[in-house]
């Protein structure tokens, strides 16, 4: 058994997960991931969408390998043949999953990266995949920039501020950003089309371990010319586009009050479509 502490949740899980600090255990935990054959039936009422089963507070994602269940936010249950997966198990328990479980708790989930200043205040980096978000917050903390969530960043909304919660203690990058920020890697996570992936371990200096304010969003996007400050429905299409794994919303039946959070948090926060930096020019947080 293997005990981490993430998003400020303490969690259970059967299978390691790599890249990340085990913690002592814990009598009780926030989230249990287990393998199991157990997988509790699709309800019959639930939404079906492509190869999602859900409804508020329950979801089943299938696959042609198994089956993940994700329980209120707090179990993640799977039957699933690794051999066939295209991507590591914990990946997909750390990701897609994990994602689920942060949706069911009642956050905002961006598919995004989180990067912070010393006074605490925190830019979070949008945007589709390959724009460059793991990147550029990697290039942001060898600048000084404290590190605070790889891939999926989470956001409570509290006392008229948006709060980021600290992630999982580690960067996945390509092996080419590796090699142009001049980066270790601690291994090797998979390889897709002749290209590597690899995790960096982020140090506790240079690791956020505590809630962090959001200021600003940047939608990084290299083909689009219209740049600034985006306004009115911009904002929610973009937020929405890039909230991580939208689908799963959708089955769950949860977009409504998810939408009244996005522009809550569209109050709070300046929302900015920014060109993909390039390797060499300076990120400003």
């Amino acid at each position: 058994m293997f005990y981490y502490l993430a998003y400020n949740l303490t969690i259970q899980s059967d299978v390691e997960l790599q890249g990340l600090t085990e913690i002592a255990p814990c009598r009780q935990t926030d989230i249990v991931m287990q393998r199991t054959k157990k997988i509790p039936t699709v309800d019959a009422g639930a939404i079906k969408f492509k190869k999602l089963f859900g409804l508020p507070g329950k979801l089943w994602i299938q696959k042609k390998t198994g089956c993940f269940y994700i329980e209120y936010g707090r179990r993640v249950l799977f039957d699933i043949n690794e051999a066939d997966m295209q991507c590591p198990l914990h990946i997909f328990l750390m990701g897609s999953c994990f994602g689920a479980v942060l949706q069911q708790r009642g956050l905002i989930v961006l598919h995004g990266n989180t990067v912070c200043s010393e006074a605490k205040l925190a830019t979070t980096y949008i945007g589709h995949r390959g724009a460059g978000k793991s990147t550029t917050s990697a290039w942001c903390v060898k600048q000084g920039s404290r590190f605070v969530a790889d891939d999926i960043t989470a956001i409570s909304l509290e006392a008229s501020k948006a709060w980021v919660s600290p992630g999982f203690q580690r960067l996945k990058l390509w092996q080419d950003s590796l090699r142009l920020l001049e980066l270790e890697s601690s291994s090797i996570i998979y390889s897709d089309k002749d290209r590597a992936k690899y995790h960096v371990t982020i140090s506790d200096q240079q690791f956020m371990h505590e809630p962090v304010i959001l200021k600003k969003i940047i939608e990084l996007e290299s083909a689009s010319e219209k740049h600034g400050t985006l306004l009115g429905m911009d904002v929610l299409e973009r937020l929405f586009e890039h909230s991580y794994r939208n689908q799963f919303l959708l089955a769950m039946g949860i977009v409504g009050p998810y939408m009244k959070k996005l522009m809550l948090l569209s109050q709070l926060t300046s929302i900015i479509c920014a060109p993909r930096p390039v390797v060499g020019e300076k990120c400003v947080v």
